[in-house]
């Protein structure tokens, strides 16, 4: 389960599961495929555990690199994108090569069926462009935008609340009354409407449908969306004051 989930949801994993895993990559009897996952939650543990010492990013550095050696091996596309993935947090950890890392991960990630890193990779890589230089806004929304559709159905709450988030702000350095934007913008935040379920931030995106809706004198689509409004918040217990009419 916890190695199936590293290619699907991104499972982050315990100190007790990467002391189980060290041992396990010594198991004369393992096959390549699950050393290979192992040596890559090893690695990702090792970039993403609080404190970021260098033992830690060198231990990183060190599973990439068997987990590299493995796949020359095995050659699996999937796991050649997770590594360069993989690889390009570790360089933002130390500071060195970060746009090109993320850039090569993202076109790997593309030629595999792993959406979710794919959307991870582009939604890193979006942060590299200023939303305030004409020149660079279009991409940083269109990495967004990518994301966004790939998180529908792989991401977790938290990575499709900042998608949107990023979403409204980036179209806003564009002009926010661009019907082109609207549209996209709109058909992303329906796409998680109804899969956010922390009160606060569901309630914030039915409002921003809303807000979408009154813009485009859509008034008939304002007065249901305001009912949705209403009844998900009472499912949530949140008091009727916080609906905003």
């Amino acid at each position: 389960m916890l190695l199936a989930a590293l290619f699907t949801h991104g499972q982050e994993i315990s100190r007790y599961d990467a002391d189980s895993l060290l041992k396990f990559i010594n198991v004369h009897n393992a096959s390549d495929t699950s050393r290979l996952k192992s040596l890559m939650a090893l690695a990702s543990f090792n970039i993403l555990k609080p404190g970021e010492f260098k033992t830690d990013l060198d231990s990183a550095d060190a599973f990439i690199k068997q987990a590299t050696g493995l796949n020359d091996k095995i050659r699996s596309p999937e796991a050649n994108g997770f590594l360069q993935l993989l690889t390009a947090y570790l360089n933002k950890e130390t500071g060195r090569n970060l746009k090109p890392s993320f850039a090569t991960a993202v076109e790997i990630l593309k030629t595999t069926k792993d959406k979710f890193h794919l959307a991870t990779a582009e939604l890193e890589l979006s942060k590299f462009y200023d939303a305030r230089k004409p020149e660079e806004l279009p991409q940083k929304i269109e990495l967004v935008s990518n994301a966004l559709m790939l998180l529908q159905h792989t991401g977790t709450e938290k990575q499709k609340i900042y998608a949107i988030k990023e979403l409204r702000n980036n179209y806003g350095f564009g002009g926010y009354d661009d019907d082109l934007w609207k549209d996209r913008f709109l058909q992303g935040i329906l796409l998680i409407s109804n899969n956010v379920h922390e009160s606060d931030e569901g309630g914030w995106v039915r409002l921003e449908i809303i807000d979408l809706h009154l813009r485009q004198g859509k008034t008939a689509m304002v007065e249901n969306e305001l009912v949705k409004l209403q009844n998900y918040y009472k499912s949530n217990d949140v008091p009727a004051h916080r609906v905003r009419k």
